[in-house]
C-alpha cells in the first residue's frame, strides 16, 4: 500500500515538474526582432535595447538627466529620444549604438516631447508647448523645417505615424479627457476615433495599418490594452488589467504580438508580450527598476 502511494506521489510530482518545465520553456519563447525601451534599472532613466525575448539588454545612454520615449528611424540605424539634459525637455537623435548624440530642438525654452520617426520619410513628429499648450509639430530629422501640424484648446501628445507615413494617430484631450484621434500627415482630415468616459491614450499602429492598439481605462479595472480598427470601429479590450495598470503597447513587426508595460508588485513596472492568437502573456524583463515604453522592430 505504501509502495502504491509512493509511486502515485512520484507520478504526480513528475507530472507537475513536467508541467513546470513546459511553462518555463514557453515563457522563454524566442520572439523575433529588437526592442528599444526606457529603464531606471541602473538608478537613472536611460535608453536601452534588448532582444525581443528580453535577452542581452544593453544601455545606450548614460547621462544624469532623464532619457526616455525612444523610437527607431525607418532603417533602424538611428534612434530619436527625449531628454532634459539641457534643462528643458528636448528631442535628440543618436546612432543605434548610442554614439553621435545630437540635439534637434534646443533653440527655444519650450518642452519638446513624444518624438516619433516616420517609417517612410526623414520626418519626425513630436509634441511641443512652444505656443503655451502641447500641440503637434513635424520637422526634418536634422531639426530643420519645423511646422505646426495640429493645435487645439487642450493638450495633444503621443503621436504615432501609420506604416505608410500618410496618417498620424495621437492623444488629444477633450474637456480634460484623453481620447485617440487621427490626422493626415499634412495636417488635414482630423478625426476623433474614441468617445468614451474613460481615458484612451498612447496609440500605436499595426504593421499593416488596419488596427490601432492603445491603453484605455474604460472597464473600471484600471488601465487596459485595447485594439480597434484604424477608423475607430470595433474596439475591444485584449489585455484587462493584467498586473495593475497596462500602458504603452506596441505591435511586433509581424503583427502577431503586442509588447506592453505592466506592473509587477513593489510599484515596479516591467515589459511583457501578449500573443494575439493564443492570448498568452509572457514577461520578458526582470529588473529591480522600472522598464517601460517598448518599441519593437525587426
Amino acid at each position: 500500500m505504501k509502495r502504491t502511494i509512493f509511486m502515485f506521489s512520484f507520478v504526480v510530482f513528475f507530472s507537475l515538474l513536467s508541467f513546470s518545465m513546459s511553462d518555463m520553456i514557453s515563457d522563454t519563447e524566442q520572439f523575433q526582432g529588437t526592442i528599444l525601451f526606457t529603464s531606471e534599472r541602473d538608478g537613472n532613466w536611460e535608453i536601452y535595447v534588448m532582444n525581443a525575448d528580453g535577452s542581452s539588454p544593453e544601455r545606450l545612454t548614460n547621462d544624469p538627466a532623464r532619457d526616455y520615449s525612444p523610437d527607431w528611424s525607418a532603417d533602424g540605424s538611428r534612434i530619436v529620444f527625449n531628454s532634459n539634459r539641457n534643462g528643458n525637455m528636448d528631442i535628440f537623435i543618436m546612432d543605434m549604438d548610442g554614439t553621435n548624440i545630437q540635439c534637434l530642438t534646443g533653440n527655444c525654452p519650450a518642452n519638446d516631447s513624444f518624438p516619433d520617426w516616420s517609417p517612410v520619410k526623414d520626418k519626425i513628429v513630436f509634441a511641443s508647448d512652444k505656443n503655451g499648450i502641447s500641440s503637434l509639430y513635424t520637422m526634418n530629422d536634422d531639426g530643420s523645417d519645423v511646422r505646426l501640424l495640429f493645435e487645439s484648446d487642450e493638450h495633444s501628445y503621443s503621436p504615432s505615424w501609420s506604416p505608410d507615413g500618410n496618417k498620424i494617430a495621437f492623444t488629444c484631450r477633450f474637456d480634460g479627457n484623453p481620447e485617440i484621434c487621427v490626422i493626415n500627415a499634412d495636417g488635414t482630415g482630423f478625426r476623433r476615433l474614441t468617445k468614451k468616459e474613460g481615458q484612451d491614450a498612447c496609440p500605436a499602429w499595426s504593421p499593416d495599418g488596419t488596427k490601432i492598439v492603445y491603453s484605455s481605462s474604460n472597464s473600471g479595472s484600471g488601465e487596459d490594452i485595447s485594439i480597434m480598427n484604424a477608423d475607430g470601429s470595433d474596439s475591444e479590450i485584449v489585455i484587462r488589467n493584467y498586473h495593475c495598470n497596462d500602458f504603452n503597447p506596441t505591435f511586433s513587426p509581424d503583427g502577431k504580438y503586442i509588447a506592453f508595460q505592466t506592473g509587477y508588485g513593489n510599484n515596479n513596472d516591467e515589459i511583457a508580450v501578449y500573443d494575439i492568437e493564443t492570448e498568452k502573456i509572457t514577461r520578458i524583463t526582470y529588473s529591480t527598476g522600472w522598464d517601460s515604453e517598448p518599441v519593437w522592430r525587426k
